[in-house]
C-alpha cells in the first residue's frame, strides 16, 4: 500500500481497451513488477504501443492476484491525457518517474514542492509519517533557518522575526518592568499610566484641585465654559452682577490650580440670561450667545487681544423678540456655529440659526432663523450636540412633558439650516409616563453615537431618578435605545437621586463620557464616567463620585483640555463664582487597563516588576480556591459570582475586570 519507484522494471502486455493491464513477463535484462511491488502498492507506469503510436503515463495500483496494473490516474497520454483504448498487439509496460512528480534541485540548489504538497518523513516501518506543509496562502516568502546545535531539555524554538530559529527557555513567571508612580506594596494590582509608569489601582477616580473664587458675594447667574486647544486656554462667559463678563481661565496642571486673565464686559444691561460659549476651530475664535435685557438673542465673537486678555467683537442680533434657553453647537463639517433657542421666555417655538464667525473683522453673520418645532409648546431647551459621523446637529428639548430630539443639517453656502421631524425619546416605563425635570445631550466620538440624560421626578417612586440612553442617526432621524438607570431610589434622608443642570464632557484621551450634575438637594456635585457597549447601552467605568460638598452648589458647567488632560469646572458656590481643576484617573481602573500584580514593595520612582498573564502571584489573602476572581475599581480582588454581585453592589466598585483563578487562599494564576 506504498508508492514504489524502482529501476529496471519492464514487462510486455497484450491487454486491450481501457481496463487493467495484465503483465506478461519481463523483457531481457529487466525485472518484473511482482519482484518490487506488493499487493495494493501504487507506482508510476508507462505503456508504449509502437505499432499504433499510442502511449499512456499514469499512477497505477498493483494487484498480486492476476498480476495486473489498474490504471488509477492518467497523467499524460496520446488520447488528450485520458485513458487510451489500446488495440491488439504487444505493448511495453515499465515503471517510470514522471517529470511533474519528480523532486529536483534547481539551478540555485533549491528544492520546491508545488501546490501545498507535503514533505513526509516516514517512521521505521514506513507505515506512518510526519508531514510538513506550507499554508494555503503565503503573503510573502520567508525562510526558517534551524539552530546550529541542539538545545537543552524543555526548551522551545523561537524566531527572531527574521526567520532565524533558536532554542529558548520558557519563562515560568512572565513579567514586565516600569517605573513606580507612587508607592506600591507587594501584591498590589497595577495599571500602566499614560506616562508609561506602574501605578497601583486605588479607586480614586477623580482629583479635585483647590477652588478659585472669581467673584465673592456676586455669583454668576449662568456660566459658560469652552476650551481653545491652540492656546490651551479656557474662556468663561457669565453674568457677574448686572454685566456680562468674558475672562480667560489659566490652568497650572502641575499644581492643579486655576487663575483668571483680564475680564471684558460685553453687555451692561441688568437682566441678561442664558449665557453660553463655544470655540470655532476654523476661525480660531470663541462665539458667545445670550439673551439681553430685552430678551433679544445676541451673539458676538470673542478673540484674544494679547496674552490672556480677550475682547469681544460687535454684537449681532439673531432674534429680535423674546428669547430663552440659548444653546450653542459647532458644526466642524460646515464650519459654522448653530444657536438653538426658544422664541419665548415661557413656552414657545424651538428655532435654530446659523452663525458665521470671521476672525478677519471679528464679526458674526447670522443666517435666517428656522423653526425646528413650531408647535408653540416647547417648554425647555436642554442642550445641543454635533454628530461628526453624520454631520448633523441635534437638539434635545421638552414639549408637553415629553422629551424630544430634532436633527438639523447646515448648508454653509447660504448659512441656512433645515430640520427633520422631531422624534420623541422612549418612555422611562411601560406606562409611558415621564416628565423630564432636566436633561442634556452629548456625542460619544469613539462609539459614533449621541448620548442623552434625563431626570425624572414626577413618576412613581420606582421610576424617579436619573437615566441615560444613546442614539444613532440614520438619514435625519435618531433611533434611541431604552433608558439605563444611573441614580435611582432614595438615600438615607429620603431624597431621591436626581440631579439638576447635568452636562456631558467627552474625554478624548480615554474615550469616555464624563457626566456631572448637582444633586437636587443643592449640597453635592457628582461625577460619573461611562462608555457605550456594542449595543449602544451605557455602562459605568468610574464613579459615581461626589467631588464637591457644601450648600447651594448649582449652575455648573465644565470643559475638557486635550493638552493637559484635565477638566475645569465652574459653578455658583453659594454667594461666590468658583472654578476648580478636576483630574481623572489617579490610579483608577477601566476595562482592559489592568497590567499586572506587583511582585514586591517599591517606592515612588523605583523600577517595579509586575507579574503578568501566565504568572502566579502568592501575596494575596482570602481567595476562594478554584474560583475566578475579579479586580474591582477600588483595587480589591474578590471572587466572581454568577449573579455579578461581587462584594458590594456599590457602583464605585466598578468596573470588575477578570484577572485570574485562585490556586490557594494566597495564590492567583493571572490570566
Amino acid at each position: 500500500m506504498a508508492l514504489v519507484v524502482a529501476d529496471r522494471v519492464k514487462e510486455t502486455t497484450t491487454s486491450t481497451g481501457t481496463g487493467a493491464i495484465s503483465l506478461a513477463g519481463a523483457e531481457p535484462n529487466f525485472r518484473t513488477f511482482a519482484s518490487v511491488l506488493s499487493d495494493a502498492d501504487t507506482t508510476y507506469y508507462a505503456i508504449i504501443d509502437d505499432t499504433n503510436l499510442a502511449f499512456e503515463v499514469g499512477l497505477g495500483t498493483y494487484a498480486s492476484s492476476g498480476n495486473t496494473i489498474t490504471r488509477t490516474t492518467v497523467l499524460a497520454s496520446s488520447n488528450s491525457n485520458n485513458a487510451v483504448n489500446f488495440s491488439a498487439g504487444t505493448k511495453d509496460v515499465f515503471l517510470t518517474y514522471p517529470a511533474d512528480k519528480s523532486v529536483n534541485r534547481d539551478a540555485s540548489g533549491n528544492v520546491s514542492i508545488p501546490a501545498q504538497g507535503d514533505l513526509r518523513l516516514e517512521d521505521a516501518s514506513g507505515g506512518q509519517y510526519v508531514a510538513l506543509q506550507a499554508p494555503a496562502t503565503v503573503g510573502s516568502s520567508f525562510t526558517f533557518t534551524l539552530p546550529s546545535a541542539d538545545g537543552s531539555a524543555d526548551q522551545l524554538l523561537k524566531t527572531d522575526g527574521s526567520g532565524n530559529l533558536s532554542f529558548t527557555t520558557i519563562n515560568a513567571s512572565p513579567s514586565i518592568t516600569a517605573t513606580a508612580d507612587g508607592a506600591i506594596a507587594n501584591g498590589d494590582p497595577c495599571i500602566i499610566t499614560s506616562a508609561g509608569k506602574a501605578k497601583k489601582v486605588t479607586g480614586s477616580t477623580y482629583l479635585k484641585g483647590a477652588d478659585f473664587t472669581y467673584t465673592a458675594n456676586d455669583p454668576a447667574k449662568n456660566i459658560g465654559i469652552a476650551y481653545n486647544p491652540d492656546l490651551d486656554h479656557f474662556l468663561a462667559f457669565s453674568k457677574i452682577g448686572s454685566n456680562n463678563k468674558i475672562y480667560s481661565l489659566i490652568v497650572d496642571p502641575s499644581a492643579n490650580t486655576v487663575s483668571n486673565g483680564a475680564a471684558a464686559t460685553i453687555d451692561t444691561s441688568s437682566t441678561q440670561t442664558s449665557q453660553c460659549v463655544i470655540y470655532d476651530t476654523t476661525e480660531d475664535v470663541f462665539v458667545v450667545a445670550y439673551a439681553d435685557g430685552s430678551n433679544y438673542g445676541k451673539a458676538c465673537v470673542v478673540y484674544r487681544n494679547s496674552g490672556t486678555t480677550y475682547l469681544a467683537g460687535a454684537l449681532t442680533t439673531y432674534h429680535s423678540s423674546a428669547t430663552g434657553d440659548n444653546r450653542l453647537v459647532y458644526d466642524s463639517n460646515a464650519q459654522r456655529t448653530v444657536v438653538f433657542y426658544k422664541t419665548a421666555t415661557g413656552n414657545g417655538n424651538l428655532n435654530g440659526c446659523v452663525l458665521q464667525a470671521s476672525n478677519s473683522d471679528m464679526s458674526i453673520t447670522a443666517g435666517t432663523a428656522v423653526a425646528a418645532d413650531s408647535s408653540g409648546s416647547v417648554g425647555n431647551l436642554y442642550g445641543a450636540a454635533f454628530d461628526s459621523s453624520n454631520n448633523k446637529v441635534v437638539a434635545i428639548y421638552e414639549k408637553s412633558f415629553r422629551l424630544y430630539s430634532v436633527v438639523g443639517t447646515v448648508d454653509n453656502s447660504d448659512n441656512s439650516i433645515s430640520f427633520a421631524t422631531a422624534v420623541e425619546l422612549p418612555a422611562i416605563n411601560s406606562e409611558g409616563n415621564y416628565d423630564p425635570y432636566s436633561a442634556t445631550i452629548g456625542y460619544d466620538v469613539s462609539a459614533s453615537r449621541l448620548v442623552a440624560l434625563t431626570v425624572e421626578t414626577s413618576n412613581a417612586n420606582e421610576f424617579q431618578g436619573t437615566f441615560l440612553t444613546s442614539g444613532s442617526i440614520s438619514g435625519t432621524t435618531v433611533s434611541w435605545r431604552p433608558w439605563t438607570k444611573w441614580l435611582t431610589g432614595a438615600d438615607a434622608s429620603g431624597d431621591y437621586y436626581t440631579i439638576t443642570e447635568p452636562t456631558f464632557v467627552y474625554n478624548s484621551t480615554t474615550n469616555t463620557n464624563v457626566l456631572i450634575g448637582e444633586r437636587t438637594t443643592g449640597s453635592q456635585i457628582t461625577m460619573q464616567e461611562f462608555k457605550l457597549d456594542s449595543n449602544g447601552d451605557p455602562y459605568f467605568t468610574l464613579g459615581p463620585k461626589v467631588i464637591i460638598e457644601g450648600s447651594n452648589q448649582d449652575r455648573q458647567r465644565m470643559a475638557y483640555s486635550t493638552t493637559d488632560e484635565l477638566m475645569v469646572l465652574g459653578r455658583a458656590n453659594g454667594s461666590n463664582t468658583t472654578y476648580c481643576v478636576v483630574k481623572d484617573r489617579s490610579g483608577a481602573l477601566t476595562e482592559g487597563e489592568f497590567a499586572g500584580i506587583s511582585d514586591a514593595a517599591y517606592s515612588d520612582g523605583a523600577t517595579a516588576t509586575l507579574q503578568i498573564t501566565g504568572s502566579v502571584d502568592d501575596s494575596q489573602t482570602g481567595l476562594e480556591v478554584g474560583r475566578l476572581h475579579v479586580l474591582q475599581g477600588d483595587g480589591t480582588i474578590v471572587p466572581k459570582h454568577n449573579s455579578g454581585d461581587y462584594v458590594t453592589a456599590a457602583s464605585n466598585k466598578e468596573p470588575n475586570v477578570d484577572i485570574g483563578v485562585a490556586k490557594s487562599a494566597t495564590e492567583i494564576l493571572i490570566e
